[in-house]
C-alpha cells in the first residue's frame, strides 16, 4: 500500500500538525471499493458507544468490520497486512505502545453524515491514531462527504474523500463527516494501545 521508508515524512507532519495525508496505491483503493460495494448487503447500521442522543442524530452510515477472519479478497488481506506495518512503524517512530488496530468499511449514502465527535471516549481511550482510507474515484468538491477536523473553533483540516489517499490523525482530534451527494465509501479504523 505504501513504502515504510517514506512514512517518516508523514509521521513528522502527524507529530507537528496532528494529521497527515499519505498517498496510497489508487488501484488498491479502487479494488477495496469494489469489494465493499459487492458486500454492501452485509453492512449494518453504525452505532455509538457513549451518548444520550439517538444514534440517528449523531451518525447514520452503515459499516462492516474487517479483520483476518472475514477478509475475502487478496486486496483486503494486503490492506490488513499494510495496516499492521503502519502500526509497527508508528510505534517505532513515536516510541509508544501500539498493540493493535481495528477497522471497518463504511458506506454513507447521499445525505448521510457523522456529527462532530472524538474517537477517544471515557470508556475507550486506547485509540491513539485514527485513519480513513478513501475509496471513491473521481470525487469532486460538489460531491461533499469531506471529513473536517477541528482544534476548538479553528478548522484543522478538510479532506476530500478521493481514492488513493489515507488520512491519519490523532484520535483526540474532534472531527465530522459532512453529508455527501452520492454514495461514499471508506475503510476507517484506529490504531490502539
Amino acid at each position: 500500500m505504501f513504502a515504510a521508508i517514506h512514512l517518516q515524512h508523514y509521521f513528522s507532519e502527524l507529530a507537528e500538525k496532528s494529521w497527515a495525508v499519505i498517498p496510497i496505491d489508487q488501484h488498491l483503493a479502487l479494488s477495496l471499493q469494489k469489494s465493499a460495494s459487492q458486500r454492501s448487503g452485509s453492512f449494518r447500521q453504525a452505532g455509538i458507544s457513549e451518548s444520550t442522543s439517538p444514534v440517528q442524530e449523531i451518525r447514520n452510515d452503515k459499516i462492516l468490520w474487517l479483520d483476518t477472519s472475514n477478509s475475502e479478497t487478496e486486496h483486503e488481506k494486503k490492506t490488513l497486512e499494510s495496516l499492521l506495518i503502519l502500526q509497527q512503524e508508528l510505534r517505532n517512530y513515536f516510541r509508544i505502545a501500539l498493540n493493535e488496530f481495528e477497522c471497518h468499511f463504511s458506506i454513507y449514502d447521499p445525505g448521510q453524515f457523522y456529527a462532530r465527535h472524538k474517537d477517544t471516549v471515557k470508556n475507550n481511550n486506547k485509540r491513539i491514531f485514527s485513519f480513513v482510507i478513501y475509496l471513491n474515484p473521481e470525487w469532486t468538491e460538489a460531491d461533499g462527504g469531506q471529513i473536517v477536523g477541528y482544534d476548538g473553533d479553528r478548522i484543522l483540516f478538510r479532506v476530500q474523500p478521493q481514492a488513493g489517499q489515507l488520512l491519519i490523525f490523532k484520535s483526540e482530534v474532534e472531527h465530522e463527516v459532512l453529508p455527501a451527494t452520492r454514495r461514499r465509501f471508506a475503510l476507517t479504523g484506529w490504531i490502539r494501545q
